[in-house]
């Protein structure tokens, strides 16, 4: 049996996601606007990476969504981001493939009209090399990506540096523990719950819905 971490996380935590979720809404349409831009999102199947895409067309962009397989959830973002009036394309990528990497962002950049953002929630150093060409002709854009090794950290200063000259900014973000199904894997005891959460100063994990707006701090 599943160890039911999240049931006990609500209780810990209080049910104040409804109204955090309706505040985050106000917060993104008085906020950001990403209209006539596309991104270019990976790993946006599930968990961060649909909450970022689907966060990215609330704004106004069109999105790109490459992910490894899950082609189900994958259209069933497609969906979410095209009920909000924008246009997406779902692409089948395997990050660690640099040759499929720059096809991938070709093939979205002639479908979507370019490319101005590129969210590298999977395959930061591939995505980046990748995109450059396409941010530049655009005139400069916007890359931000999840560190989870420790390499990304002056990776993202050393291209914020050689690309700044190219309109082009670049960001790492360190979001910490998401509350995304990733985590089924990793807490599945309550000593392991606890262990986590007496961790986090603040008490609480972070939901992947509100990630979106900390990745559009980034974007505009």
């Amino acid at each position: 049996m599943r160890f039911g971490w999240r049931s006990l996380l609500q209780a810990r935590a209080g049910g104040t996601g409804g109204i955090e979720a309706k505040y985050e809404q106000q917060l993104l349409n008085k906020l950001f606007d990403l209209s006539g831009k596309t991104a270019y999102v990976t790993g946006a199947a599930q968990g961060m990476g649909s909450w970022i895409a689907a966060g990215m067309a609330r704004c106004g962009a069109d999105v790109a969504l490459a992910d490894i397989g899950n082609e189900e959830k994958l259209e069933g973002v497609a969906q979410r981001v095209r009920e909000l009036g924008r246009q997406a394309l779902t692409l089948r990528v395997d990050v660690r493939d640099r040759p499929g990497v720059e096809q991938s962002m070709k093939e979205a950049a002639e479908q979507l009209g370019g490319i101005n953002i590129l969210v590298a929630n999977a395959g930061g150093y591939n995505c980046c090399r990748a995109v450059y060409p396409h941010l530049k002709s655009a005139g400069g854009g916007k890359v931000a990506y999840c560190a989870s090794k420790g390499a990304l950290l002056p990776l993202s200063k050393s291209l914020a540096v050689a690309w700044g000259k190219d309109n082009i900014q670049v960001n790492c973000l360190l979001p910490g523990a998401i509350n995304t199904p990733f985590l089924d894997t990793v807490v599945n005891t309550k000593d392991k719950l606890d262990y986590l959460m007496d961790r986090i100063p603040a008490g609480k994990l972070a939901y992947s819905r509100f990630t979106g707006s900390l990745w559009l701090k980034r974007s505009c």
